[in-house]
C-alpha cells in the first residue's frame, strides 16, 4: 500500500516563501569571496534623509513635549526567597522562549541499518512522485515541440540534398506525424536515463556519446551495456525534451529557481522527514560545481576549489553530517527595491 500511495510534494510557492526570489538585478551578482554577499543585506544611510529628521526635531519646542510614562521605567519586583536566589545566583537563569520547543531536547534518531542500496536510497529521496510529475512535464514540453522540431527536421534534410541528392525531403506535416507517433515518456524511462548518466561518469567516451550504444568490443572497455536499458534514440529525446516543471508559468512565478522548484520541494520534504535530528545542529555552506551559464543562480568564489556553481545553504545533524533543510543561494531572501523620487 506504501507503493501506491501520492505524496503530496508539490504545492504553489507562497508569495512570502524564502525560497522566491525577485529581480532580475541579483542574476549579475558574483561573489568574489566570501562574505562579499553580506554587503547587500545593509541598509546604506541616507544622509538627506537623516538631516531633515534632524530639522524637524529642533522645529518642535519644549512646551510641546510630554513625559508620558513608559512600561520600561518601571521597575520589576522579583517574588523570590533568598533560597532561590541563591539557587539562581549558582545556576544561572531557565530561559524558555516563545520559540522553544521541547523536542529540542531529544537526541538525533539511531541511523537506519536494514537492507539498503543505492537504487533503494535514491527512490527514497526522490520519490515516485517527483517521477510522474517529471514525465508529465517532459510530455507535455515534447508535444509543444512538435512543430518547431519539425520544421528543423525538414531543414536538415534540405540541407543534406545539398551534398546527397538522394535524400528524401517530406513536408513539415509528415515529419509532425513522425513525431506524434512515439510513445509517451514514462517515468521509469528518465529513471533509466538519470541511471545512465551516472554510468557514463563512470566510464566517459571523450569522442562521442553514442559510442556508448556501440556493440563491438575495444579492448578491456565493455559494450552494449547502455542499450540493454534504453536505446540510443530514446535516450536522445529525453534529453531533448527533459523538464521539471511547466514553462508557461515560470514568467508570473518571479522565482530563480524555477525551472527545478518540483526537485527542490521534494528534496526539502524527504529530507526532513528521512531523518529526525538531534540538539546539535550545524549551519554551513556547500558548493555544488557548474559552470554552465545558463544557471541563474551561478556564483564565482575564486576563493573556493571549486570557483563556479550553485551555493546552498544547508542545516545539518553535527553528530551525523545529515542534511535536514538546505535553501539556494540567490533565491533564499526576498529583496525588495524601491526607486528613490
Amino acid at each position: 500500500l506504501d507503493a501506491l500511495k501520492r505524496d503530496r510534494l508539490f504545492e504553489v510557492v507562497d508569495s512570502g516563501d524564502h525560497n522566491i526570489g525577485e529581480n532580475d538585478w541579483l542574476r549579475a551578482l558574483d561573489s568574489d569571496a566570501e562574505g562579499d554577499e553580506d554587503s547587500i543585506l545593509n541598509d546604506e544611510v541616507d544622509e538627506d534623509d537623516g538631516q531633515d529628521i534632524v530639522e524637524e526635531d529642533d522645529d518642535q519646542s519644549e512646551e510641546d513635549t510630554v513625559d508620558v510614562p513608559c512600561d520600561d521605567d518601571i521597575p520589576l519586583e522579583f517574588e523570590l526567597t533568598d533560597d532561590e536566589l541563591t539557587r539562581l545566583q549558582t545556576n544561572g537563569w531557565d530561559i524558555f522562549d516563545d520559540q522553544r520547543s521541547h523536542q529540542v531536547l531529544r537526541d538525533a534518531a539511531p541511523l537506519y541499518d536494514g537492507p539498503t542500496g543505492p537504487t533503494r536510497a535514491a527512490l527514497a529521496f526522490l520519490p515516485k512522485e517527483l517521477w510522474r510529475k517529471i514525465a508529465e512535464e517532459t510530455n507535455k514540453f515534447r508535444v509543444e515541440s512538435i512543430p518547431e522540431i519539425a520544421q528543423k527536421m525538414r531543414t536538415k534534410a534540405r540541407q543534406r540534398r545539398e551534398s546527397v541528392p538522394s535524400t528524401v525531403v517530406l513536408p513539415v506535416e509528415d515529419y509532425q506525424l513522425k513525431l506524434q507517433r512515439k510513445n509517451p515518456i514514462q517515468p521509469h524511462e528518465i529513471i533509466r536515463f538519470i541511471g545512465l548518466l551516472i554510468a557514463r561518469t563512470l566510464e566517459p567516451r571523450r569522442e562521442s556519446l553514442s559510442r556508448h550504444w556501440i556493440t563491438k568490443i575495444e579492448g578491456a572497455l565493455a559494450r552494449g551495456t547502455f542499450g540493454q536499458f534504453l536505446s540510443r534514440d530514446r535516450f536522445h529525446d529525453i534529453a531533448r525534451y527533459l523538464h521539471f516543471n511547466d514553462n508557461a508559468k515560470q514568467s508570473d512565478s518571479g522565482d530563480r529557481a524555477f525551472k527545478i522548484r518540483p526537485v527542490i520541494q521534494a528534496l526539502q520534504k524527504t529530507f526532513f522527514r528521512g531523518f529526525r535530528i538531534g540538539a546539535r545542529i550545524s549551519f554551513d555552506e556547500a558548493m555544488v560545481p557548474m559552470r554552465h551559464r545558463r544557471n541563474p543562480m551561478r556564483q564565482y568564489m575564486p576563493n573556493k576549489p571549486n570557483k563556479w556553481g550553485t551555493k546552498f545553504y544547508m542545516t545539518c545533524c553535527a553528530e551525523t553530517a545529515y542534511c535536514s533543510r538546505y535553501g539556494t543561494y540567490g533565491d533564499s531572501v526576498v529583496y525588495n527595491i524601491t526607486a528613490n523620487p
